[in-house]
């Protein structure tokens, strides 16, 4: 039995009272072009990547399915939408391939550094593996 509770996506959206494909997006790579210089910024947690077939070790994993999310991953995806909740009320409401910084320029021209600077702060701890890997987060009791 796992010793972490996975949830399937619908379910963190559900509790964080966001959409689905908020959620994904906002836990995979989501980059920002920055008018101008050319240059894109990562907004996402990277917490799981599809493409690369691997997951972050306690805070994601991937079912038949779908990907499913910790406890962790879940307080971290809230505490970041605490911290900068327009960066997720403009993903919701706008839904789109792509954004550049000036979607997110209410009234901080700053927030996507800012944004970027926290997310280094609490990702520098991640821990990728492949998705077929078991980690330590798993306990085996007898019976």
């Amino acid at each position: 039995m796992d010793s972490l509770d996975y949830k399937p996506n619908w379910q963190v959206a559900s509790e964080l009272g966001l959409k689905p494909i908020t959620v994904s997006r906002i836990t995979a790579s989501l980059l920002v072009s920055i008018v101008g210089s050319g240059e894109r910024v990562n907004i996402g947690l990277n917490m799981k990547f599809d493409a690369k077939q691997k997951k972050v070790l306690g805070y994601t994993r991937k079912t038949d399915q779908s990907w499913e999310y910790s406890k962790k991953a879940v307080d971290l995806i809230q505490a970041y939408k605490v911290q900068f909740p327009e960066v997720f009320a403009v993903i919701d409401r706008k839904q789109k391939d792509t954004f550049e910084a000036s979607d997110f320029y209410s009234r901080d021209p700053t927030l996507i550094q800012n944004v970027s600077t926290w997310l280094k702060s609490v990702a520098s701890k991640f821990e990728l593996a492949d998705l077929d890997c078991e980690s330590l987060t798993r306990l085996h009791h007898p019976s």
